[in-house]
């Protein structure tokens, strides 16, 4: 999240990058830095092979130069890079921001949501949280919100447009999903967007004990690939410290996972509001 400037006559020797899961995000990235580059840069990719498909390849030959991927070891590969293509001759792929439309039916209104490239569900509204939104009651009037792992910002700002008196926190540990929200509250709330402020970061340290009526969570379960029910876990505990006695845990996930005995446990007791052949939404108050 955090931009600087190098000099405009700066071009590096040497560029290294690893492949992420978003062949979005890597896109963003290498275009990021592809002026950077000239056509006796040495580019090394490193990615898991099962990260490395076809349409990975196409995109690192449209955006830099044709890729010669090295055997696998260890279910990893390179990709090497030896001239990188003008950028004159550079294809233009995968725009950066995408849009969503949704319509918020309390308000009678249809909003457009954005989200930039490497944000989770780039370019649309993923089932959990619409699912969550579909059964979530208005906020409390001059509340205090967090929406933690916020992404595009959508359960958040919607909640702040059903009851626009309420304060909202929005965090979340990817950069793109910040910068999704930002660009969203600027454009949803106008000047009440001075009641949101958005956090790069993993937890909620930024936010004192007991001072938030509600957090609202559609939580990760996967860590590079692999199911990771800590993640959750620790957002419930995080989320838990700092609601008012008498807040309450918005959460949705899919109902495989078990949400419900585990908040049972954190919180006491816990609810199932609402739930579909996939998803289930758990609220849990603090007392």
């Amino acid at each position: 999240h955090t931009t600087f400037e190098l000099p405009t006559d700066f071009t590096a020797d040497l560029c290294l990058f690893k492949v992420p899961k978003s062949l979005d995000k890597l896109t963003h990235q290498l275009k990021r830095i592809r002026p950077l580059l000239g056509q006796r840069t040495q580019i090394i990719g490193a990615g898991m092979t099962k990260k490395i498909h076809t349409s990975t390849l196409k995109m690192l030959e449209a955006v830099l130069g044709p890729p010669k991927t090295t055997r696998a070891v260890k279910k990893a590969r390179l990709i090497h890079i030896s001239k990188p293509k003008p950028l004159s001759e550079r294809t233009e792929t995968h725009p950066e921001v995408r849009s969503f439309e949704r319509y918020e039916a309390s308000i009678g209104k249809q909003y457009r949501f954005q989200t930039v490239a490497g944000c989770y569900a780039h370019g649309k509204l993923d089932r959990g949280s619409a699912h969550l939104l579909d059964h979530l009651p208005p906020p409390p009037a001059n509340g205090q919100i967090c929406d933690l792992g916020c992404g595009s910002g959508i359960l958040g700002l919607t909640a702040l447009l059903r009851e626009p008196s309420c304060t909202l926190t929005m965090v979340d540990e990817d950069a793109a999903a910040v910068r999704s929200a930002e660009k969203n509250a600027q454009a949803l709330l106008d000047s009440r967007s001075e009641n949101v402020s958005c956090f790069h970061a993993k937890d909620l340290s930024m936010i004192l004990d007991r001072t938030q009526d509600w957090v609202l969570l559609n939580p990760p379960f996967h860590d590079d690939g692999a199911r990771n029910h800590q993640i959750a876990l620790a957002m419930f505990k995080d989320a838990r410290r700092v609601l008012k006695s008498g807040g309450s845990l918005w959460v949705v996930g899919n109902r495989h996972l078990n949400y419900f005995h585990k908040l049972t446990r954190l919180f006491g007791h816990c609810q199932h509001v609402g739930a579909d052949s996939r998803f289930s939404i758990c609220h849990a108050q603090k007392m």
